[in-house]
């Protein structure tokens, strides 16, 4: 992927991206042949511009490409929520690489929360599932169950190891999902699948060895840094 590299920030804020992420179908290797680019990108915003007088400018955006930026502090602050979408972004494999992008991989573990994981993911996978029984349109409603089937078996491997697959073509449950999205499944069998999978989610959430609670110092530690470093 070489699109990120048109992305332009205004020159007088100068915000400078440390991680920029291929994400979506295309990272979870479900993608078809118009299936979207989904970009993620976390930038610093100077320290200078921060203290001083002026505002948080918004990353511009190429027409045809989901993209989605956000400064590095908002961006520790949601993944501390265990969200899906937004710990997805520190796993994916990177488009551009550097030291600032290391330290954040490397702390993924401090953002986990037992609980937040468990409610978040479940949470998450029964929006997807009322999704998939409200579309009207087909291939929606295979795209979101395909989404219920992952996000389950996601939050049941990062419950048992603090990990997860990303490409979710290459797990045990690669199989169903693409047989979901491509709507080879009905809706009574996902639901089949579903449940057994939340009942697996329940169990690895009872038996996880992950702390209750996540873990700020090293996270804020590294925040400090960066707004030392990008001043």
């Amino acid at each position: 992927m070489t699109a990120s590299k048109n992305y332009k920030f205004p020159s007088e804020f100068d915000p400078v991206p440390i991680l920029n992420v291929l994400t979506g179908s295309r990272a979870h290797g479900t993608e078809s042949p118009t299936s979207d680019i989904d970009l993620r990108t976390i930038y610093v915003q100077p320290t200078r511009v921060i203290i001083g007088i002026g505002a948080e400018q918004p990353f511009q955006r190429l027409k045809g490409i989901d993209h989605s930026a956000w400064e590095v502090h908002r961006f520790l602050k949601m993944a501390l929520d265990n969200n899906p979408t937004i710990l997805e972004v520190m796993l994916s494999s990177a488009e551009q690489s550097g030291t600032p992008e290391v330290a954040i991989r490397e702390l993924f573990p401090y953002f986990l929360s037992r609980r937040r994981i468990f409610h978040c993911y479940r949470g998450n996978a029964h929006k997807q599932r009322h999704l998939a029984v409200q579309a009207q349109n087909p291939d929606r409603r295979s795209k979101c169950a395909a989404h219920y089937l992952r996000i389950l078996f996601n939050g049941i491997e990062l419950l048992q190891s603090g990990d997860f697959t990303v490409r979710i073509v290459d797990s045990e449950i690669g199989d169903a999902v693409m047989r979901a999205k491509q709507g080879l499944l009905s809706l009574d069998e996902v639901t089949t699948l579903g449940q057994d999978l939340e009942a697996r989610l329940e169990t690895a959430y009872l038996n996880s060895t992950i702390e209750e609670q996540w873990n700020l110092e090293p996270i804020n530690e590294l925040l400090l840094s960066l707004r030392q470093k990008y001043w």
